[in-house]
């Protein structure tokens, strides 16, 4: 499994492919079906990571508990 910032910088590569060259539609296609999974996956990594600072949260006893929404990247 890449890392999250391996994932993004791929998920640019592509961005940028798809802003700057004249490419066929099938090849749009394709880098759009793979940057659609290389955002699904950065999703489940952020929300694997919210879980993990939530339970260690939980376990010091230190803050209290806040829900973490990884669309804007803020408390609730």
């Amino acid at each position: 499994m890449n890392t999250f910032e391996m994932n993004l910088d791929e998920l640019q590569a592509i961005v940028d492919k798809l802003e700057n060259e004249d490419l066929p539609l099938e090849k749009v296609f394709e880098l759009y079906q793979k940057g659609m999974q290389l955002a699904e996956s950065m999703n489940k990594q952020i929300s694997d990571y919210s879980g993990k600072i939530t339970a260690l949260e939980k376990e010091k006893g230190l803050f209290v508990e806040n829900d973490f929404s990884p669309e804007t990247g803020s408390d609730d």
